[in-house]
Parts: structure tokens; sequence; C-alpha cells
């Protein structure tokens, strides 16, 4: 499968490997929402709109809460939606080490409830954090109405020939930290030369002209996003890589799954796949998203053959549509009725 999620995740991890978490004296723009202490660090989060079930909207990897602003205005007309960014993502803090699928889990479960936003949730997850959606439904299930997994990282994932699953050892995940047991770590004189490397190589990419999958997205969307990613925070890898958890992570979801159908029972589930963003032999990734689909009895799948990966971008309605859909099912304690909407 090729993703965004296959795509940065090498880069990602040279950054992560080399030095910890980028402190940067620079004060950030204005942005919408609030900043969330969950504990000693802050999660940004910007949430509008009212009603309930609320609809949280999870970044993929190096995505950051901008991804939405297509889709938060829509949804915010008929219920209350959140997009925020994740610890060492964004606006938000660095947070506890290592980071780890459920580290982020447990941020988000303590951030909803800090700002005071009641459950069950409709959670509606791009890419890798359509991954980090399904563990939130599994880790906390009464907190779930509903899911839209929007072009999403299955567990079954590869990386060259191979599951990216098939790298872990059987090591036990770490247990999610805080800033008191496990706080971020100061950098070596050498990592902070790396650091300094890293900076001015973003700020300059900061100054290349937009990627064209972003040309809709609006100016100062866009110029949030830029600053965003001129300025990145990486976790230290005293506790080990990220990338070394996430394949444990990923072979400890398949092993719990076991081949069950139904892991959520009767929520309401969209799954949508695009089908630009996996060019060639699509039946793998075809298979993985009828895999997600049943999650439950109540889903439906749809592939979106013009969209590439970030789907909210290039066909925004069709998620709109997918996220109301799960929203009116969840109220109504109902069956998925019509099919979504495409360009």
């Amino acid at each position: 499968m090729t993703s965004r999620f296959t795509r940065c995740l090498p880069t990602l991890l040279l950054f992560a490997s080399a030095f910890g978490t980028a402190q940067n004296q620079e004060i950030p723009p204005n942005i919408p929402g609030q900043m969330i202490d969950i504990g000693g660090y802050r999660l940004h989060i910007n949430c509008t709109g009212k009603g309930s079930p609320a609809v949280i909207l999870e970044n993929g990897l190096g995505d950051n809460y901008a991804d939405w602003a297509l889709v938060q205005p829509k949804v915010a007309e008929f219920t209350r939606v959140c997009s925020y960014d994740r610890a060492y993502d964004g606006f938000s803090d660095a947070g506890p080490i290592p980071v780890t699928m459920h580290q982020e889990v447990y941020e988000l479960h303590q951030l909803l409830h800090a700002a005071r936003i009641r459950g069950p949730y409709i959670l509606a997850g791009h890419s890798f954090g359509g991954i980090l959606a399904r563990l939130y439904a599994s880790t906390y299930p009464a907190d779930i109405a509903g899911l839209v997994f929007i072009d999403s990282t299955h567990e079954d994932v590869r990386m060259g020939d191979t599951m990216f699953r098939e790298r872990a050892k059987g090591m036990p995940v770490p247990a999610p930290q805080t800033m008191k047991s496990s706080p971020p770590l100061p950098f070596t004189p050498e990592e902070q030369k790396l650091v300094d490397q890293v900076m001015k190589r973003r700020q300059e990419q900061a100054k290349q002209p937009v990627d064209p999958s972003m040309a809709h997205l609006p100016p100062d969307v866009l110029n949030l996003d830029r600053w965003a990613r001129a300025h990145p925070k990486l976790p230290s890898t005293a506790k080990g890589l990220q990338e070394i958890w996430l394949a444990e992570e990923f072979q400890q979801m398949h092993n719990e799954r076991a081949n069950k159908q139904y892991l959520f029972g009767n929520i309401p589930i969209v799954v949508l796949g695009a089908r630009r963003a996996n060019p060639g032999d699509f039946s793998e990734r075809q298979a993985q998203l009828e895999d997600m689909a049943n999650f439950s009895h109540n889903s439906r799948l749809f592939v979106d053959q013009e969209s590439s990966h970030h789907i909210q971008w290039d066909n925004p309605s069709l998620v709109i549509r997918s996220i109301r859909d799960v929203f009116v099912a969840a109220k109504k304690h109902s069956l998925l009725v019509g099919q979504p909407q495409t360009k």
C-alpha cells in the first residue's frame, strides 16, 4: 500500500532517531481554539458548532489540525466538531516519551475530558489517524458512537516488500506515561547541531510553493500550516524509536483481532478509500478496506476513484456526507442509509 503513512514514516523516524525534542523560542501566530493542559503540557484543540454526538477529527502522521479546514465548518453546521494537534504536532507541546499509539490515545482521552467535551464521540480518522481512532475505540468503547475511516492505515500496511508489523519482536508496549514519570530529555550538544540543521531545512521548505494538493485550503490556514511545519517538535528516542513501538502495536492489534468480524458490534462505520493514492494493483488495499468495513454489522465502504490520499482536500463533500451519515445513524441508533456523494 502506498500512502502518506508509508511516505512520511521513514523521514520522520530518521529525524527522530537522530535527536530529541526541538525547542523553538519563536512565538507562533494566533491560532483558533484553545491550549488545554493535560498534566504539565498542553494540546491544541479547536472546537466549533453545537450538538452531540461530537465529532473528533484525527490527523494523519505528520499532519495538523489545519487539514480539516474544508470539512470542519460544514460539520459544525449540524454538531460540535473538534480538530486538534497531538503532542509534538502542529501547535501542541512536547509530551512524555516514548511516543506510542497507546500514549496518543491516552492523551486524546485526557484532552477531551479536560476540555469538557462529553462522549460518546464520532471519531473521523485520516490515514494514521484512522488506526488511532480504531485503537481509541478498542481502548474506550463506551466513548464511541461511530467511526469514519478516511483512507485509513491498516495494521497490514507494507514497508517495502514486507508488512510493517512483521518487524515486531514481541516486546511489551510501554504503558502511557506522564510528564512526571517520563518527561522529554534535553539535547546533547551533538543532537542540538542536528536539530539546528533540520530547523533550517524545514524553514527553507516552508518557503517553497504550496503542494498542489493543498491548493484548495484557505490562505490563512496555509500560513498556519507552513509555520507549524517549519517549527517541528520531535520526541526523544532515549526510550525507544517510535518505529519500534508502532510495529509492536500493529502486531498486537492484529493478534487481538484474531480474525474476528464485527469488532465494534453494530456502531455505524463508513470506510473511504482513495484509488489515486494506490496506483497499480488495488487488490491488497481493497482487502484492507473491506476488512475495516467488517468492524461492524452497520458499515459502508466507498472507494473514491479520483481522490488522492487526502480525500478531505480533494473531495471534502464526500467526507462531510460520510460524517453526517454516521452522525444521523448514531443519533437515531439506526442503520446507515443512502450512498455517499461523489464529485
